[in-house]
């Protein structure tokens, strides 16, 4: 396996480079071109160039917001890179969004295309962001390929104005996908991972989603929350905005950054990647220390098993917030083997381990073929040294992660005084209000259902006056473990007030509500606080119905408990 990379300026230029690099023509040669071009006549012309040179060659590429080369991150450049496998094969594919707008549907037909001949071990995929949902399109062509890996990424053109395009041999698309599937028994591709953000601020709760349109976080409009954090411009500049701030949520163990498309006038927003409801998300700041140490990692990996080629594939927020890093892992990068690939709006990043489809950082992808030679370095050659930029900018990103946690650790601490008991540890009644009113605007659109189950100890008082007010404490202490552990993670519990205590149980009918306070009766009635203190619960259940406000639900709720109370106690008493 071989590999070549040139900065193209003209045919005559690209004819004496193939003839200076030994590169033949034949069906095992892969060019990939990544160009800052994003005229289509250029770009018709340059392949033709390639392909009256290297008729039987494989030709896949995009346009892009910066270019890698030699361990330059280059702008406004063509890069073409020949790779010269021994023994593997290709197959290529593409689909026109024009003709098949659902992406997971395009995503599924270019997979089955890809796998027709042979099952590849690789698939290469660049497409035009704007009009797909990328994730979407991503999980389609691992469908029929589920044991490859996928690597690639969403086209970019050096200004916002642009158009972005995709391209394979002769084929240009403004709104597609192109992709290449390498087959080969000794074909050995790895992906790496680089962990470019940090989170910041309070978590939030994604609500309601169409595909990959975030319609809203914590019950209110996703444009609000935006122009509530970064500022009530942010909707005018939301490309920019969301590229320095992204939304960040965890997934298999790993941050996953979502970058926004577009804002609409009903408030919603469009991601390249899916938010599902549910998930906590946060909005991110870029950080250069984790970034810092996966390149080193990924350094110290790479050197010790040089592949035949690595591809970088930065995202655009990294080449304009991490300019030097991500040029200094190029330098790196490029001293172990060579190394190409362009700055794109997000990445493809799935492997059978890891079940990953869309990132929004930097994906590096090393490709070996068979027994790669290994490259013996120097102990100098093999430092990870980092420009002064780099190394200033890791200094600064320390001051503001450690400064930025501290503080989020202190507003964590101020937000556990203000919505919990002191106590008990458990919600106090003002949080519990919220979430019950969020609950309620959930509940009254889109019609669905929660219950909630008031109870209070009976005979609390005697405990005080018997036992003292230390082994009163200690029964409501050990109370609320209790409850923790019979409710659902998905159910909230508080302290009403005294001895009185509220849970809500979203998505929970009548009966179900019942059979849950059951059990905690049960439980506590069993229980010996102290080892020697028992009690009993009384307990009022009811669920929401259509009409309701909050005043009403409550009060059936105190109605349920008081006839408890009046039936002698230890008892649950379901209120419609």
């Amino acid at each position: 396996m071989r590999t070549h990379s040139l900065l193209y300026n003209d045919a005559t230029d690209l004819k004496r480079s193939l003839q200076a690099a030994r590169i033949r023509n034949n069906e095992h040669l892969l060019v990939q071109v990544f160009s800052g071009n994003p005229d289509i006549d250029y770009l018709y012309l340059l392949l033709h160039e390639i392909h009256s040179l290297l008729p039987n060659c494989s030709i896949i590429g995009t346009t892009s917001a910066g270019e890698i080369y030699q361990g330059m991150v280059l702008e406004n450049s063509t890069i073409i890179t020949f790779i010269q496998f021994d023994q593997a094969s290709f197959s290529l594919s593409h689909v026109n969004l024009d003709y098949h707008p659902n992406s997971l549907e395009a995503g599924q037909l270019l997979g089955l295309q890809l796998c027709e001949s042979a099952s590849p071990a690789l698939i290469l995929c660049y497409a035009t962001g704007f009009a797909l949902n990328a994730e979407t399109l991503a999980r389609g062509i691992v469908k029929h390929n589920p044991d490859c890996y996928l690597a690639g990424g969403l086209a970019a053109a050096p200004k916002p104005q642009q158009t972005s395009l995709v391209f394979y041999n002769d084929t240009l698309l403004t709104a597609g996908a192109v992709a290449v599937g390498i087959s080969g028994q000794n074909l050995h591709p790895t992906l790496h991972f680089s962990p470019d953000w940090m989170m910041l601020g309070t978590p939030m709760q994604i609500t309601e989603t169409d595909e990959n349109r975030l319609k809203s976080i914590n019950e209110t409009p996703a444009l609000e929350i935006f122009q509530r954090y970064l500022g009530d411009d942010a909707g005018k500049g939301m490309n920019n905005a969301c590229m320095q701030f992204p939304l960040l949520t965890e997934r298999n163990g790993r941050l996953t950054a979502r970058k926004c498309k577009a804002a609409h006038r009903d408030g919603s927003i469009t991601f390249s990647g899916e938010l599902q409801p549910g998930e906590s998300v946060r909005f991110g700041i870029v950080d250069p220390v984790s970034a810092m140490d996966a390149s080193k990692q990924l350094f110290e990996h790479i050197q010790h098993d040089p592949p035949g080629v690595v591809f970088m594939y930065p995202s655009q927020a990294r080449k304009v917030l991490l300019r030097s890093l991500t040029a200094d892992d190029a330098k790196l990068l490029h001293g172990v083997a060579p190394t190409t690939g362009f700055v794109t709006l997000g990445q493809f990043y799935y492997t059978p381990e890891h079940q990953d489809f869309l990132h929004y950082a930097q994906v590096v992808l090393t490709i070996s073929e068979g027994g790669q030679r290994r490259l013996h370095l120097t102990k100098s050659e093999s430092k990870t040294d980092y420009s002064e930029h780099t190394l200033e900018m890791r200094a600064l990103s320390h001051l503001v992660n450690t400064t930025s946690r501290e503080l989020e650790e202190a507003n964590q601490s101020l937000e556990r005084l203000a919505n919990t008991d002191a106590l008990t540890g458990a919600y106090n009644r003002r949080k519990m209000l919220d979430i019950l009113d969020v609950e309620l605007k959930r509940a009254q659109r889109y019609g669905r259902s929660f219950s909630i189950i008031m109870f209070d100890i009976d005979d609390f008082k005697k405990v005080n006056d018997q036992y003292g007010h230390q082994a009163g404490d200690d029964v409501l202490t050990k109370l609320v473990e209790i409850v923790q552990e019979k409710i659902r993670d998905t159910d909230s519990l508080s302290r009403w007030g005294g001895e009185e205590f509220l849970i809500l149980c979203p998505e929970t009918d009548l009966q179900g509500a019942y059979e849950n306070a059951e059990r905690i009766r049960e439980a506590v009635m069993e229980t010996k606080f102290n080892d020697k203190i028992s009690t009993t619960l009384s307990m009022g259940v009811t669920s929401y119905q259509p009409e309701d406000n909050l005043d009403e639900i409550l009060k059936r709720a105190d109605q349920g408990l008081y006839h408890s109370k009046d039936s002698g106690k230890n008892h649950v008493t379901n209120w419609e």
